[in-house]
This record gives structure tokens, sequence and C-alpha cells, in this order.
């Protein structure tokens, strides 16, 4: 997980690059059939989420900053609704409880859920309804 951190990190201006990556950790996270499975005491789901958030906040604190192209789904809006759909899949895969980050003072879920806020108040109302993808990732 450090060299997608990394990878995205350096190239979020290059869609061609973060939208690999980013579908890459969605398809890891999507956990279809329960195929990830860690005990309640074990640390691992709380280590996945706390890597998920890191890659999204890395993300999306950058593709905030960069400014709008001649193709703005493709440029913009395809990461963001990515990024979306792999948060609400680490928040529904059923890996960690969530009330240990608050417990323990870690800011991966709030650094998370902060920056997909912002990520969903940067694309304007008419460019939601434009474009379905974006409108179901920001629906959920």
């Amino acid at each position: 997980m450090p060299l997608l951190l990394r990878a995205i990190s350096l190239c979020t201006d290059e869609p061609e690059v973060t939208t690999p990556l980013l579908k890459f950790t969605y398809e890891f996270v999507l956990n279809k059939a329960q195929r990830l499975t860690f005990d309640s005491s074990s640390p691992n789901g709380i280590l996945l989420f706390r890597e998920v958030s890191k890659i999204i906040v890395a993300y999306g604190s950058r593709i905030l900053l960069l400014p709008n192209g001649t193709d703005i789904y493709g440029s913009k809006y395809k990461g963001i609704w990515i990024s979306l759909t792999v948060l609400s899949r680490a928040l529904c895969g059923n890996y960690v409880n969530f009330g240990v980050f608050e417990l323990y003072g870690d800011r991966a879920l709030a650094d998370a859920l902060d920056i997909s806020l912002k990520m969903t108040l940067s694309v304007p109302l008419s460019d939601i309804l434009a474009f379905k993808k974006v409108f179901i990732s920001i629906q959920f």
C-alpha cells in the first residue's frame, strides 16, 4: 500500500495513472462474499482501513487543488467517483468497529469522511446531475 500511496501522491494530475490505482484499491476493498474476514480482536481490519483512508485523503487533498481542465470528467470527476466508491466499500466491508478510531484518537475515519465531503461539495450540482456515475457515488 505505501507504493500505491506514493504513486497517487506524485501523479494526481495524471488520470492515466491514478484511475487504475484507485480501481485496484476499489477491487481490493470490495469484500465480495466476505473473503476478507478478521477476528474482532485482530488489528488487520484497522490497518487495512487506515491504509485505504490514507490513499483517499492523499488523492482527495491533491485533486481539489487542481484546476478544471477541458475533460473535467476524465481528469477530476472519475477519480472522485472512484474514491467515494472506495470509501463506501471500505465502510461497508465489516473490517473494523469504527468506534475504535475515536477511542484511540486515530483521525483515519474523520479525515476520510472530511475529504470525501470536500470532494462531494467541489462538484457543481449541474455536473452531478449530468454525470450518472458521479451522481450514484454521491447518492450513497
